[in-house]
């Protein structure tokens, strides 16, 4: 039986908020946590850990790979209300990463402590801490991937306040970890990737023991279908073209960095992505709740309201984006002072290039969903994923030919555009999306939105004196700018109706 769409508002709606109160707290906690580990390993060592750990990291195409595969095709066996596919999706997954796990072990032990002895700038005398970061962080990277098929059945089924309570938990868990580092002797650099191991050890583990309390259907069978386990990884086999492409961007790039700059260049970069990751948090928290009703929308033949809900999610992305690179980009030196106090050189450049990387990439993710809910990925990640892979070799080339760190920022920005093009095309093509109500409906109401918002806090910022407390005040002006003139221009009338009603529900209830 098909719920009606006002209940899967409602509960899509408090998905949101408990992801959201989750966010806001693990955003803070973080924020705390990055400016006690710099001053407790200083920015040298924060700059090894992440090159180190990005070797690891590259080999996360794996896990993003098989994660978006699971979530698939589990919300489509809970479409359907067949809990016998679910099941066998399930075990054949489980058996799936098994094999896969083992080959990540030993290619990452023998190509990963390659890469680290023969190519990376470390000064000698932490080369015995690097190597023990990276047998850490090969241990932190394998719990995290074992935990997926259980992720994945927990967001197939929207609990997610399941996942706001154990990442709240876990958050404080390293805040306290991370803080002990002021007072423990020894090397920080090691005991800081151990706490980090740790802290993913417990949010794996409390994951892993609700799934299998509350869903008899996670539960590892011995079952073999070869035809459904060649479905599975056929899909999960196609999307590794984009997922490779993601993680030569972050990591590889990292990797390049390092090469040709040392190890403070890294810092400077890796700052910057914690900043831009704590705006992804906001598209992630919102996606993890739309993406099992566009999943079962497509399972239920509802093109339609699954198109409604890829446009409405467009626009919702790119505002929660936009609500806080308006002021980064306008003071992210005062930002960074507030949050780290000192820092390395290039952080507030890479910072503000990164946001708006940020902001574009934000409106490409829903069409993303769009596309793997047909499970129809091939060319789509042959043409985006082949894309996105430009970012780099092409960097490599404009390092090679001695350009600054920050050109591989800004070829980053311009090959997200080339991307979000190629896949409004695609969406087009397999939903038969007109290309015109994407025109109309997404990129021209932003576009005036945007350009609105931007000139008014412009206006703001150019007659307030430069002090701490002027991003405050940005924060503010450029919030409440932004919302007014997303539900004036941002919504359509229909959208504006939604929300009246949602907003009249909930008021009601509450009385």
């Amino acid at each position: 039986m098909v719920k009606d769409p006002e209940s899967n508002q409602v509960r899509m709606a408090k998905n949101t908020i408990f992801l959201y109160i989750r966010m806001f707290l693990i955003l803070l906690v973080n924020l705390i946590s990055v400016r006690i580990v710099l001053k407790a390993v200083g920015a040298e060592d924060y700059g090894i850990y992440h090159v180190v750990a990005g070797i690891v990291t590259l080999f996360s195409f794996l896990s993003t790979t098989m994660a978006s595969g699971s979530q698939r095709f589990f919300a489509f066996a809970l479409g359907k209300n067949d809990h016998t596919l679910l099941s066998r999706y399930f075990s054949l997954s489980m058996l799936g990463y098994m094999g896969i796990s083992v080959f990540f072990f030993i290619v990452v032990e023998i190509g990963g402590l390659w890469v680290l002895q023969n190519y990376l700038v470390i000064p000698p005398e932490r080369m015995q801490a690097a190597f023990w970061v990276f047998q850490i962080s090969v241990l932190t990277f394998f719990v995290s991937f074992i935990n997926i098929p259980y992720d994945a059945m927990i967001v197939a089924h929207e609990r997610m306040t399941v996942f706001a309570h154990i990442s709240i938990f876990e958050s404080l868990l390293k805040l306290g970890l991370v803080t002990s580092l002021l007072v423990l002797g020894g090397d920080t650099l090691i005991l800081y990737a151990l706490m980090l191991f740790i802290s993913t050890l417990f949010s794996a583990t409390a994951l892993v023991l609700y799934s299998r309390r509350h869903f008899n259907d996670a539960r590892m069978r011995w079952y073999w279908n070869r035809d459904i386990f060649v479905e599975i990884i056929g899909f999960s086999g196609w999307n590794l073209v984009e997922a490779i492409s993601g993680v030569l961007r972050n990591q590889g790039i990292n990797i390049l960095l390092n090469v040709f700059f040392g190890p403070i260049i890294n810092a400077a970069r890796a700052i910057s992505y914690q900043v831009g990751s704590a705006m992804t948090q906001f598209v992630t928290n919102l996606l993890m709740a739309i993406k099992p009703q566009i999943f079962k929308n497509y399972a239920l033949n509802l093109r339609k309201e699954m198109l409604d809900l890829i446009l409405m999610a467009s626009k919702i992305t790119y505002f929660l984006v936009f609500v806080l690179s308006a002021p980064v980009l306008f003071d992210a030196e005062v930002i960074l002072n507030l949050l780290l106090g000192e820092y390395p050189e290039y952080s507030i450049l890479f910072t503000q290039l990164v946001v708006v990387m940020t902001l574009v990439e934000s409106l490409g993710s829903p069409l993303h969903i769009a596309v793997q809910a047909t499970g129809r990925v091939k060319w789509y990640q042959i043409i985006t994923g082949g894309l996105l892979l430009l970012n780099f070799p092409l960097s490599y080339l404009l390092l090679s030919m001695g350009l600054s760190a920050e050109s591989t920022l800004y070829l980053g920005i311009f090959v997200a555009l080339i991307a979000h093009l190629s896949r409004i095309l695609f969406v087009r093509h397999l939903l038969k999306m007109s290309f015109y109500l994407y025109a109309k409906e997404v990129v021209l109401r932003l576009m005036i939105v945007t350009f609105v918002a931007f000139v008014l806090v412009n206006l703001v910022h150019t007659y307030l004196p430069k002090e701490w407390w002027r991003f405050f005040i940005i924060t503010f002006v450029n919030l409440i700018i932004t919302a007014l003139m997303m539900y004036r221009v941002g919504l359509n009338t229909v959208e504006r109706l939604s929300l009246k009603r949602f907003v009249l529900k909930k008021w009601t209830t509450k009385s």
